[in-house]
């Protein structure tokens, strides 16, 4: 659906968080629904900056969420950490393919000269489908997939 149309659908997301939400109070009780609210929160919480500076999007946090809200406050944080270091992966190759990488470093340092210089938080990302924009959702399901398989 990412891929496709650039967003993630908020029913998926909806069910997503109904099913954490049953699931850790199936398994939990009533702590179950504290673990919920605390894994679904966590992500939120946490990567609020890199979305408010559009270098995460609303359907990444909200993807996060869902699956905090599944498995977890300890869990999602493994899951975060493996989807961010996939995602360095995915970003540095599809970079490298798309001959990309000077120009998104000069970018990157600009970018960060200014926040020194100006100490004010600008807009980082570029929104639409531009070569250097990827699909988050990606590396979230490769550190789904490596949570499930046990490297942990």
């Amino acid at each position: 659906m990412d891929l496709k149309k650039e967003k993630v659908s908020n029913e998926w997301i909806l069910c997503g968080w109904a099913v954490g939400s049953f699931w850790q109070i199936w398994s939990g009780g009533i702590r179950g629904l504290a673990v919920f609210f605390l894994g679904a929160l966590l992500p939120l919480t946490i990567l609020f900056l890199l979305y408010y500076l559009r270098m995460l999007g609303a359907a990444d946090l909200k993807l996060l969420s869902a699956v905090g809200g599944i498995i977890g406050p300890k869990k999602i944080l493994v899951c975060m950490l493996y989807s961010f270091f996939l995602g360095a992966i995915l970003a540095f190759l599809l970079l490298v393919a798309r001959r990309s990488l000077a120009e998104r470093l000069r970018y990157f340092f600009h970018y960060l000269w200014n926040f020194i210089r100006t100490k004010e938080f600008a807009p980082y990302g570029l929104t639409g489908n531009r070569p250097e924009n990827m699909h988050f959702t990606v590396p979230v399901f490769l550190g789904v997939l490596f949570w499930i398989g046990g490297y942990y």
